[in-house]
């Protein structure tokens, strides 16, 4: 095997020496980038480009995350890959020349299946529940590698409030809102059957908000709330001595001036106050911030935003430096492995 391919060759022959993107950390198409990604991206602004951006994204697809279990994974590439990652070549390079990659929360391996090809079949409003997956979504070589896949049912507009889509395996079953954009039940169908390839693949699985509900939560969200509660009548006669006859603080804050609203923030109590509705704020927040970190809902979350970018570039960019959440904080839980849903953190509304 060849000890000095081209991953060793200067970046600039690898087409790494490319100009980045114009603008305060945004791609072609508006989107924000962190600065790893703006240093691999391989467009700039451009006025043309940005209209044209709607037709690019309804042409060009995201690509499935799959693994060795595809019936058609390039297994050679693989061992290939393998085998320059353990010898310490950057793993970019190995994903730009192989198109398989490790570099995720569980360190299992990737490629992507490409979903340029995917069509929905109809329109949505139109397509009934129990269709199989294949008769919803034309995706041919998806259904190649995951054969399973084409025969899951779609169940309709999902039975969960406030959700567009989700896949309760189950009964083997997507949902996918029929009253969304063609564009976006398409993307809809994408995220959800890529949480069902990570459950064939053993990868990190997605969850629910809900999943973070714990009796913990529970009982410092109602601490915080008596605490609150404690302190709601004491501001509100701050208020009326201010002049507020309502006694109510958002309406106080909505209402006033930028100088009466700074004379409120500068007062001890109310700033005080105010502190303690930020915290409460984060606490109610909690639970979703850590669904959203969860590593197959990263996963997932990646079909939207590499929906933007053309084949080539898919190839370029590997999917872990897109990840909102960085690898080292996301966390990963396996389908049916249990863990610790109670971190030791320190609830401000105790006392010391």
């Amino acid at each position: 095997m060849d000890d000095n391919p081209l991953w060793l060759q200067e970046e600039s022959e690898l087409g790494y020496g490319i100009q980045p993107p114009v603008g305060p950390g945004t791609n072609i198409y508006g989107v924000p980038l962190s600065p790893e990604q703006q240093r691999f991206s391989s467009q700039v602004i451009d006025p043309e480009r940005l209209r044209t951006a709607m037709e690019i994204a309804l042409s060009t697809g995201p690509g499935i995350l799959a693994g060795p279990k595809a019936l058609e994974a390039p297994l050679q590439a693989l061992q290939t890959a393998k085998y320059f990652v353990k010898r310490g070549v950057d793993p970019q390079k190995v994903w730009n020349q192989l198109g398989w990659g490790n570099k995720f929360a569980d360190e299992a391996w990737r490629f992507e299946i490409p979903d340029q090809p995917a069509r929905v079949r109809g329109a949505p409003v139109d397509i009934q529940p129990g269709t199989k997956m294949s008769e919803v979504l034309a995706h041919p070589e998806l259904y190649r590698n995951y054969p399973e896949l084409g025969n899951l049912l779609y169940g309709g507009s999902p039975p969960w409030a406030g959700v567009q889509g989700g896949f309760d395996p189950s009964t083997n079953t997507i949902f996918a809102d029929k009253s969304l954009s063609p564009l976006t039940f398409k993307r809809t169908l994408l995220h959800e059957l890529q949480h069902a390839v990570q459950r064939k693949e053993g990868f990190a699985v997605g969850g629910t908000p809900d999943l973070f509900k714990t009796p913990k939560w529970l009982s410092d969200v109602r601490k915080s709330e008596s605490v609150l509660n404690q302190w709601r009548p004491s501001v509100a006669g701050k208020l009326r001595d201010m002049g507020y006859e309502h006694g109510d603080l958002t309406e106080a804050i909505n209402n006033a001036s930028e100088e009466a609203r700074q004379k409120l923030f500068s007062d001890p109590l109310i700033s005080e106050f105010i502190g303690k509705l930020l915290v409460h704020q984060d606490l109610l927040n909690r639970p979703i911030e850590r669904y959203r970190a969860l590593a197959g809902e990263q996963e997932a979350r990646l079909a939207e935003k590499r929906s933007y970018m053309t084949p080539e570039e898919l190839r370029r960019v590997p999917p872990w430096v897109m990840f909102k959440t960085p690898v080292e904080q996301q966390t990963v839980i396996k389908a049916g492995q249990t863990f610790n849903l109670e971190p030791v953190e320190h609830n401000p509304f105790e006392e010391p």
